[in-house]
């Protein structure tokens, strides 16, 4: 992946993981080290989150059509290395988002909500989780220090 040219977004928004797709693996190894990697590299880049999470679904029995995905996400973390997290003084406003999609998840239709948390304008935490059930609203908190 050294030579591969890098890509602008982590994963394609359109693109659905199922679990039949493809040819499964017989060695799962190489697969488990990637997503393993990414997940790592999830506490420092947020935007990697929902693609490490898509992939983590499929650890048990990958196949040759998810194993395209890491490598497509390796070449998203090759040309964002110098991108990352700064804390930036300012006020001290904590300010949370959350968001869900609707029945997102095409196998058993459940939602995934996302969860930002600023500090002044620094992001300070963030969350993302697969839903028992399907979410379709959203809401900004202002919390006063």
């Amino acid at each position: 992946m050294e030579n591969s040219k890098p890509t602008k977004t982590p994963c394609c928004p359109s693109t659905r993981l199922l679990p039949h797709d493809g040819i499964a693996l017989t060695d799962h190894t190489k697969y488990r080290s990637m997503v393993g990697a990414l997940e790592y590299l999830t506490f420092t880049s947020p935007k990697l989150a929902f693609s490490v999470h898509q992939l983590c679904q499929f650890m048990s029995s990958p196949t040759s059509a998810h194993l395209e995905v890491p490598k497509h996400v390796l070449r998203y973390v090759r040309g964002a290395l110098t991108h990352g997290i700064s804390f930036t003084p300012g006020p001290l406003t904590l300010t949370a988002f959350s968001d869900a999609d609707w029945a997102g998840d095409p196998t058993d239709h459940c939602s995934t909500t996302g969860l930002l948390v600023f500090l002044g304008p620094s992001l300070i935490s963030w969350s993302a989780k697969k839903q028992n059930t399907v979410l379709r609203s959203s809401k900004k908190l202002n919390i006063l220090p």
